[in-house]
């Protein structure tokens, strides 16, 4: 639990040493069920580091341990992202074919999920037809899911701007990144708000705001409190932000939104006016 309140201050190197320790301790005791739920913490932390193998392993164990202590229910959040990770590394094809299989037995927040992934896999591969598809599913399952989290909603609204973006539709990933913004920053939740942030860093790019994108980006970072090696669109836009604003404009503008306090770094992300 410490290590959750680490990562939701951005202390991304205490929350993996808390993890790391917790781990330890609970398969010291055999404790199965909360071992399993801090793997897969773990494994997420090692996945935001590009650790990729590691984050694989550490999964791996914990759909083990969830299926021997509940063989009826699949972990979804689990296969999910080991889905995402097999994307990560290389098998996009494999990773599809998990994704697909499973959102077919699951419905509701899992089975949104899922297919939230599915759609960013097939935009990242050029298919904007079948990432609305997914899309469009994803949030209809969402519609008929009681109590979905603001979180979740918004990270689909986030995936769904950045495919408008994808099309050019910039007034369009406008109206889904303030609504995801919003979501994101009701529910100071900083991950989720560091994850919608890259979606602002997209939107900013797009409209020609190198400055702010290369800004947003490094709020983003100190949000999460590192950078994110997982996420493809991060690692494009900072590269694309490094060829308009050269090594050392980038730099400058990045440190700009990494050094913010939390509070500056909170109303600059939600204070982004119409380009």
């Amino acid at each position: 639990m410490r290590g959750k309140f680490k990562e939701n201050d951005g202390d991304a190197e205490g929350m993996l040493r808390d993890l790391t320790v917790a781990a330890a301790e609970l398969r010291a005791v055999g404790e199965r069920m909360s071992l399993s739920h801090v793997l897969s913490e773990y494994a997420d932390a090692l996945t935001k580091r590009g650790d990729f193998d590691a984050a694989t392993a550490a999964l791996e164990e914990s759909v083990r341990l969830a299926r021997e202590l509940n063989p009826a229910s699949e972990p979804g959040f689990q296969l999910i992202w080991l889905a995402a990770i097999r994307a990560r590394s290389g098998d996009v094809a494999g990773a599809k074919a998990e994704l697909r299989r499973f959102v077919t037995d699951r419905d509701g927040r899992d089975g949104a999920f899922g297919l939230m992934m599915l759609g960013s896999i097939a935009r990242s591969e050029g298919s904007l037809d079948e990432a609305q598809e997914c899309l469009a599913e994803a949030m209809r399952r969402q519609a008929e899911t009681p109590l979905v989290a603001p979180q979740f909603r918004a990270l689909l609204l986030a995936e769904t701007g950045h495919l408008a973006l994808a099309r050019g539709d910039l007034p369009g990933a406008r109206r889904c990144l303030d609504e995801a913004t919003t979501r994101s920053l009701a529910a100071r939740d900083m991950p989720v708000v560091a994850i919608i942030t890259v979606g602002r860093v997209a939107l900013a790019e797009a409209e020609g705001r190198y400055e702010r994108a290369a800004e947003l980006l490094g709020v983003s970072d100190s949000l999460r409190g590192r950078p994110d090696r997982s996420n493809p669109d991060a690692q494009r836009l900072a590269e694309r932000l490094r060829a308009e604003l050269g090594e050392d404009g980038y730099a400058a503008a990045y440190a700009r939104g990494h050094g913010r306090s939390r509070a500056d770094a909170l109303a600059f992300v939600g204070g982004d006016p119409a380009g």
